[in-house]
């Protein structure tokens, strides 16, 4: 700088021409706000630091273009603050490498940022009810990180904001953070709720193998009316290990390639950002996968969890309930009067009866007389609207007390079911879907928006479809149905039990955080340690001859094929016609190179079955214009099946199979009689000489199958491997609704015994 200009330069040091000096007034209102903009980063914004409050974090908030939080699909939500109390367990080495040595001084502040106040017992109870009945949103996504949904404690109503929460043990001690606004102000409901009910220690011995993942699927639900999903997924930070960076990515529509994507990070983004691209391969395998395909799904199981499916598994009424009086059967059981239809609200508190309870995970805990009591409120939902009532409740002895567990009526006999003690339903309400689903197989989703509209009338609003499922399934479970099951012929113990719908899995897109598989396991389950999955139990273990095979069976027909060899008929004069025939010709020809390549296979599985094929299938067959019979198409058909050989040959039938081989027959064909596709074609062919090797084959292939399934020898009625009677596993109903329980906008599926 020049001496001449220096000279100009005011010393604002110098009282005298400080006094003298007047900065632009624009200049001084913008010192006097809090905000800051930098003038080399647009988009950015700075606050002033805030005065230090008691047990609060001092921090300097910064928040970016990104407007939103972790906002839910279509809805904006309060901005939120990219640094706040989990910035501490960022820094001293919660989700980062580096890091590692934890000062008395950084413990300290993270102390302050895990002691939210100003929460009341009722607050939290709420909340804590909006959670174990879905109707809050509380997703374990990995280890110690969990996807929340926003909650608003005035309104006791879930909020369209996600966010994440992780908690850590530090010096024996739980600390808690989250990235949701109200966690910055030292006032958050999640942190409160996960440290008070004791969720680390509730979640000791569950693990959930999904931290390795980049993104986890743990909300999947359809839009009401409309043919769309709404996908959620929690994606790690790919520029850092921290809780900050995971981002909140949701997509509505029908196909991964079509339908709307949002991130939480990258909102008003035009391409599509990482966090996206990390759910293209997990939304593309669920809305491509086949039903049933069991390995699919088994590779696909590490998916988020609901702690509403860890925390409750059931009602606070318990005793069994009369089924819906228009499908009751005389033989029916008359456990109690059936009560008139509960339509007026109750004019005195509802008081605790002689078989109030409470669903402790050890075995209900019943009333005391001597013991204290509350009361509390509760919501009555009857057929046409919502009634607000008082409940009388006692504190469960047996239960911790950060449980907030309390024994409450049953209520059978007036008519109502206690799901939760705040959540009361009648049975006509019940019963209604109950007849609504038996008569027109009514989804949920549907039955909820007719509900819904009928409440509407009065000025009500009617619970949640996630809520309505889950009291519904508890209720159905307690339907007194058990009489009706036994079969006339076969007694209690049939040997052969079908269940009419799913077995061993389910569809992958029916795969959800609240869908419990039948093969759940309980501390009272039967441990097999030698059962390991069996590969390769078909008949034919290559799969492209398997596929080549049935492609045969769907072959051209003959009298198709060859309708125009050998004809007076005049040549063809359009070249659509020389086309048409050359087409056929190659297809022919495709056809027969095939058959070869099936036989000269097959020949290395079993000569006779391979010589039956070509007989059946070959060149000379067609010539000579020889239909194939159907019970020869169906036992080829049944060989090249997708399933085990046990699903065509089971054990009894294999022994019959081993009684007719030992004197092969015409007078033992009707031995075979339980396996039809051999049988059928015993029987319409005179020699049964060339089938016998055929039956060797199989009788091997299946005896090899039943020995590798058969590792162990406890039996059920083993005195050992009893279930116990107060286990819920050993109740058949529970392994019956679990059945039932598929995604939100699906109908329960009937399933039967015979």
């Amino acid at each position: 700088m020049s001496r001449k200009r220096s000279s100009k330069v005011l010393d604002l040091d110098d009282p005298v021409e400080a006094q003298s000096f007047d900065y632009p007034d624009s200049l001084v209102s913008s010192a006097k706000g809090n905000f800051d903009s930098s003038p080399t980063k647009a988009t950015k914004r700075y606050v002033r630091p805030l005065k230090r409050r008691p047990r609060a974090i001092p921090m300097e908030r910064e928040t970016e273009t990104e407007t939103g939080g972790e906002e839910d699909w279509g809805h904006p939500t309060t901005p939120a603050p990219v640094v706040g109390p989990w910035e501490a367990f960022d820094d001293f080495g919660l989700a980062s490498s580096s890091g590692t040595d934890l000062a008395d001084d950084a413990a300290a502040v993270i102390l302050g940022a895990n002691s939210a106040v100003g929460f009341s017992d009722n607050d939290v109870a709420s909340y804590l009810d909006a959670v174990e009945s879905f109707a809050a949103g509380f997703y374990q996504v990995g280890e110690s990180i969990f996807a929340v949904e926003g909650w608003d404690t005035q309104r006791c109503q879930a909020t369209a904001g996600w966010y994440h929460l992780q908690h850590l043990i530090i010096n024996s001690e739980l600390h808690v953070a989250c990235t949701c606004p109200q966690a910055v102000r030292n006032f958050c409901i999640h942190q409160t709720f996960f440290k008070e009910y004791d969720v680390e220690r509730l979640l000791q011995g569950r693990t959930l193998r999904v931290d390795s993942t980049d993104a986890v699927l743990y909300f999947r639900q359809q839009v009401p009316n409309v043919n769309e999903f709404v996908t959620m997924f929690s994606v790690r930070s790919f520029s850092s290990s921290q809780l900050k960076g995971r981002a909140i990515v949701t997509h509505t529509g029908r196909a991964y390639s079509a339908g709307l994507w949002r991130c939480s990070k990258d909102p008003n983004s035009k391409t599509i950002c990482v966090h996206v691209q990390a759910c293209f391969k997990i939304l593309e395998e669920l809305t491509t996968t086949p039903e049933g395909d069991l390995d699919e799904v088994l590779e696909g199981a590490e998916t988020a969890q609901a702690l509403a499916s860890i925390t409750r598994k059931e009602a606070v009424s318990h005793l069994p309930v009369l089924p819906p009086a228009s499908i009751s059967l005389k033989s029916d059981p008359q456990l109690y009067p059936r009560p008139p239809p509960f339509r007026s609200p109750p004019s005195v508190t509802i008081a605790l009866d002689p078989q109030a309870s409470c669903p402790c995970p050890s075995g209900r805990t019943f009333h005391n007389p001597s013991d204290p009591t509350v009361v509390r409120q509760c919501r009555i939902f009857a057929l046409h609207t919502v009634f607000h009532a008082q409940i009388e409740l006692q504190r469960c002895p047996t239960c911790p007390r950060n449980r907030r567990r309390y024994i409450g009526p049953d209520l059978r006999t007036q008519g109502l079911f206690n799901y939760n003690n705040s959540i009361l339903v009648s049975h006509e309400l019940l019963d209604e879907y109950t007849i609504s689903f038996v008569t027109s197989e009514t989804p949920f989703t549907a039955f909820v928006a007719v509900v819904a509209h009928r409440y509407s009338v009065s000025g009500a609003v009617f619970m949640g479809e996630d809520l309505f499922r889950s009291v519904w399934f508890s209720y159905a479970g307690q339907m007194a149905l058990e009489d009706d099951m036994t079969c006339v012929r076969c007694g209690l113990s049939p040997e052969t039990v079908i269940w009419d719908g799913i077995t061993l899995a389910f569809g992958r897109k029916h795969v959800s955080s609240t869908l419990t598989p039948p093969t759940e396991h309980s501390p009272q389950s039967i441990i097999r340690s030698n059962v390991k999955r069996l590969p390769k139990q078909q008949l034919i273990p290559d799969t492209r001859l398997r596929t080549k095979l049935r492609q045969v069976l769907k072959g051209p027909k003959l009298d198709e094929s060859l309708s125009d060899e050998g004809s007076d008929t005049e040549p063809p004069n359009s070249d659509q016609d020389k086309e048409h025939r050359h087409r056929q010709s190659q297809h022919m020809l495709e056809h027969l190179n095939r058959v070869d390549d099936v036989y000269e296979k097959l020949n290395i599985e079993c000569s006779a079955l391979a010589t039956l094929f070509r007989e059946t299938f070959g060149a000379v067959a067609i010539l000579n214009k020889k239909a194939v019979p159907a019970p020869y198409r169906n036992l080829f058909r049944q060989i090249a099946a997708e399933e085990s050989v046990l699903q065509m040959i089971n054990g009894s039938s294999l022994e019959d199979l081993g009684l007719f081989l030992s004197n092969p027959c015409r007078a033992q064909v009707t031995k075979l009689v339980t396996i039809p596709a051999l049988y059928q074609v015993l029987q319409s062919d005179s020699d049964i000489e060339p089938l016998i090797p055929v039956a060797r084959w199989l009788h091997e292939k299946a005896s090899r199958t039943l020995k590798g399934l058969s590792v162990e020898t406890l039996r059920l009625d083993d005195p050992k491997s009893k279930l116990s009677s107060e286990d819920p596993a050993s109740d058949w109903k529970l392994v019956n609704w679990m059945l039932l329980q598929l995604t939100p906008n699906t109908a329960p599926t009937t399933v039967s015994t015979s």
